[in-house]
């Protein structure tokens, strides 16, 4: 929804994970965040779309990456680090 040249986008990242040792061991983090942009560009659905890959999984993926890591530490499990996001670039 855009008014005013703000815009809010929901992005949600699910961790499920099993255990090598016991396979009825599991752990699901998910979570969900909400953006809030304001733009003096007029967010066009083709616009969206190229920001939407981008940028949006690069600016939230710290995030989950550090709630993954306090997580599992507060659990009582070795921290899980989860890899950096590596992105490829346009050539």
């Amino acid at each position: 929804k855009v008014e005013d040249g703000i815009f809010a986008v929901y992005i949600e990242h699910d961790l499920v994970g099993t255990s090598r040792a016991d396979e009825d061991s599991h752990i699901k983090i998910n979570a969900t965040y909400k953006l809030i942009y304001e733009s003096k560009i007029p967010m066009t659905d083709d616009i969206f779309e190229v920001f939407s890959q981008t940028s949006l999984a690069m600016q939230v993926w710290p995030y989950f990456r550090q709630q993954v890591q306090d997580i599992t530490g507060k659990m009582g499990l070795p921290p899980l680090v989860l890899d950096i996001m590596k992105f490829k670039r346009a050539t």
